[in-house]
């Protein structure tokens, strides 16, 4: 039988482009020895993605992604400032008038938290445009 054809050297095995940065090392106390006489080396994996120094590759594009981010919050304090944020928690009715709040001078919903949402279902018809939606006005 013939024998296998001999392994190229240590730290120079290429599979592909990039299996040059895979390296396998041999620990300092093994340096020097014949493979062949050697029952066991301990093997090191090297993974570059953590043994390398990386760094930042698009810092125009970071430097946009930051402004954005800052410029939507400016945007949303000014909202919260100016705006109503009370609209996003409470639901209003037809005529403007938010639900479970009481508004001095003008109306009291504090008894009544919850909106009413009519079943369309029942208005979407070709019916509908002769004799009107058939549910109950709520009045």
């Amino acid at each position: 039988m013939a024998s296998p054809p001999p392994l190229p050297p240590r730290g120079n095995v290429l599979i592909g482009r990039h299996a040059a940065r895979f390296d396998v090392k041999t620990p300092p106390s093994m340096r020097g020895r014949s493979r062949h006489n050697l029952t066991a080396i301990p093997k090191t994996f090297v993974n570059p993605m953590v043994s390398s120094r990386r760094g930042c590759t698009d810092v125009i594009c970071c430097f946009l992604f930051i402004v954005f981010v800052i410029g939507w919050a400016f945007v949303a304090i000014l909202g919260f400032i100016w705006g109503k944020p009370e609209h996003l928690i409470h639901p209003t009715d037809s005529n403007g008038r938010m639900c479970g709040v009481e508004l001095q001078g003008y109306y009291n919903l504090r008894s009544k938290p919850y909106l009413f949402y009519f079943d369309l279902t029942k208005c979407i018809s070709y019916s509908v445009v002769f004799s009107g939606c058939q549910t109950q006005q709520v009045k």
